[in-house]
């Protein structure tokens, strides 16, 4: 790698540029961009080393595994065994190629405004920087909404790393029936993991539900007539109620539970191992959690080993987090890169205090409870 063909315009634009696209993420100007929830509900935490275990660097039980890539998350098995591991590595490069450049050298020829050029250059930059922030935000939903998420495992081509945040098994609860079937009472399976949290001196303050399954309680009887009882509606048959609309249901929900709802609805367009693009929901879309703080844990990042070793030449740009963004131009292919790298791991505090109410498992209560009504038997 050397220095840029086009240093002078990478020079002057790469670091505002940067700061312009954390903005936009962090939705300072402009609200079109997508709500990230781990820039809100978690802090940051620095540190000097390059590798993590459980103990040192969480508040949380956590204990790390390899798995197949292909594997779906083990969410029915606990990896057993402590560990420590490197803090994963993020890495998105794009790259123009000769027919770029020369379109670049094009507008440069016809006069183009300086700021046509330099827009044109650092279109990569963008991408690169929000790739890193949804590789991050994809854990961490992940991981939130099942107590289990997957890291990348950089020494590996063919695993990722497992993480176990330590969820307690007992506060975890299913339903008597999903809330997909007729005669579900989602609003009363609400309402016993509740009850549960308090036996124990807890009061959750969140309640973190996917789009899906909030859809689902609006349309059960329990969710009609919470709508309707909500905004003083009276009927004799309540199979007749509508549907209450999301905002009044959002309030139902508050005034009778005394619980802030956040609606998880998001989804990410990813580069799949194949090169192909696929699209990502990462909450655990079943599954109703309930924190005691919209502060979950923690962002816990180290530097890139180029901000103490820069290569000569290259111009670097320093985003959020430790995120390093460079521009250079290689000679085989022919090509300017856009990269960005970054050192970090969402790490989920206080699992302990974390409960969940699965709507598409059938048993009824917690998971542990069950467990023993059935070695009892």
């Amino acid at each position: 790698m050397t220095a840029s063909i086009f240093r002078e315009y990478v020079a002057k634009y790469l670091r505002p540029t940067v700061a312009r696209i954390y903005e936009l993420i962090n939705g300072k100007p402009e609200g079109s961009q997508p709500k990230l929830l781990h820039k809100v509900m978690l802090t940051e935490e620095h540190t000097t080393k390059d590798s993590w275990d459980g103990p040192s660097i969480s508040r949380c039980s956590v204990s790390v595994g390899d798995v197949p890539m292909v594997s779906s998350i083990p969410l029915n098995s606990r990896i057993s065994f402590w560990g420590a591991t490197s803090i994963p590595k993020f890495t998105i490069a794009y790259r123009k190629k000769e027919s770029d450049i020369k379109d670049l050298q094009v507008a440069i020829a016809l006069g183009n405004s300086e700021a046509q050029v330099a827009e044109m250059l650092m279109r990569n930059a963008d991408l690169c920087i929000k790739g890193i922030e949804v590789d991050k935000e994809i854990i961490f939903l992940r991981g939130l909404s099942t107590g289990v998420t997957l890291i990348p495992n950089e020494n590996s081509n063919g695993e990722h790393i497992c993480i176990d945040f330590g969820y307690k098994e007992e506060n975890t609860f299913t339903v008597g029936k999903r809330w997909s079937e007729d005669g579900a009472k989602p609003l009363s399976d609400l309402r016993v993991v509740l009850e549960d949290a308090e036996s124990v001196g807890l009061r959750p303050a969140v309640m973190m539900i996917s789009r899906k399954a909030f859809n689902l309680l609006r349309s059960s009887s329990e969710g009609k007539q919470l709508g309707a009882s909500h905004i003083g509606a009276i009927t004799t048959e309540p199979s007749n109620l509508p549907v209450p609309s999301c905002a009044i249901l959002l309030e139902a929900l508050k005034d009778e539970l005394s619980i802030d709802v956040v609606i998880v609805d998001s989804t990410f367009r990813v580069h799949a191992e194949d090169g192909t693009i696929q699209t990502v929901r990462p909450w655990e879309v079943a599954n109703v959690v309930f924190l005691q703080s919209n502060i979950v844990g923690r962002l816990v990042w180290s530097d890139c080993v180029e901000k103490v070793f820069p290569i000569g030449g290259i111009e670097y740009a320093y985003g959020q987090q430790g995120t390093l963004i460079s521009m250079y131009h290689e000679v085989n292919p022919f090509s300017e890169v856009t990269m960005a790298k970054a050192l970090a791991i969402p790490v989920i505090d206080c699992a302990s205090e974390v409960f969940i109410l699965e709507t598409g498992t059938v048993t009824s209560g917690s998971k542990k409870e069950t467990k023993a009504k059935k070695e009892r038997v």
